[in-house]
Formats: C-alpha cells, structure tokens, sequence
C-alpha cells in the first residue's frame, strides 16, 4: 500500500480509506458486500486494515511532501472508531502533534475503554495521550515570584 501511495500521491487515499480503513467488510468491484458460505459478511482482515495504518505512518516519515501530512492525519483519525486499533491511532495522533481529536479521544477512553490487540504489550499509549505533559495548555492562572529571603525577614 505505500508502493501505491509512493506512485500515485493523495489521489491514491480514498480508495484505501474507503477498502480498508472505513469498510469493516469486504465488498467487491460493485460495492457489494462479500459473504461467506454461511451467509455471513466477511470481515476485513486485521491485518489489512493494519498495512493501512502502516502505510499512513510511512508516508508521513519518509515520502516528504508526496502527501499532505493534515490528509493524512485525517485518514488517520477515521480509525479511532475502531476499539482494536484506537490506542495506536491516538498514539500516533499525539506523536504527529495532532491535537485536534483531543476531546473526542478523552470522551472515547471515558466511554468505551481502549482494547489492545492481544499481540501489543507494555504500557496503554492513552497513558501517553492523557499525560499533561503531552499538550500544549494555556496557563490559567499567573505564577507567583519565587520569594526570596530579605535581611529585615525572621527565619
């Protein structure tokens, strides 16, 4: 997938978003959703839908300029509607200094909880994101002078 982004640029995004980051199931040429011999929709594979995500976060690191890095970030951002794949999202999101979701991610770790895939380990990167640290705040109220001492003072 990034092949093709390296060759044909921004044009190339929506048919990825709409095949593999906005579908959950796989259509055919006519959008027609797929069914199994059951019946039953066929899901797009995790997998597929994680070359996507890697395919954004290569072309934000090494295609400089072939696409708009806010496009992208926008592809980006239609995965946080996916619980399995919202805390790498936000991860990325807040690596990018994309601080446009903020609130909508804060109301989604409130609502729903994060799921980690099982393969990720370690540390939630919500942590990451709701670290105070991580965004750039106005200050609310003025600092107070550090007081220092005077000779007149009793310690």
């Amino acid at each position: 997938m990034s092949g093709y982004l390296l060759l044909v640029g921004e044009k190339g995004l929506p048919l990825i978003e709409q095949l593999k980051l906005k579908n959950q199931f796989l259509v055919d040429a006519n959008g027609k959703v797929l069914t199994d011999k059951k019946g039953r929709k066929k899901l797009v594979p995790f997998s597929e839908t994680y070359a996507a995500m890697q395919a954004l976060r290569f072309m934000w690191s090494y295609a400089d300029g072939r696409i708009a890095k806010p496009r992208l970030g926008q592809s980006m951002r239609i995965l946080l509607d996916r619980p399995k794949l919202a805390d790498l999202v936000i991860a990325d999101l807040a690596r990018w200094k994309d601080w446009s979701i903020r609130e909508p991610a804060d109301d989604h770790v409130r609502r729903q909880g994060i799921q980690r895939p099982r393969h990720q380990g370690g540390p939630s990167c919500v942590t990451c994101w709701s670290a105070p640290r991580t965004f750039p705040r106005a200050r609310t109220r003025k600092r107070r002078p550090a007081r220092t001492p005077s000779m007149s003072t009793p310690l």
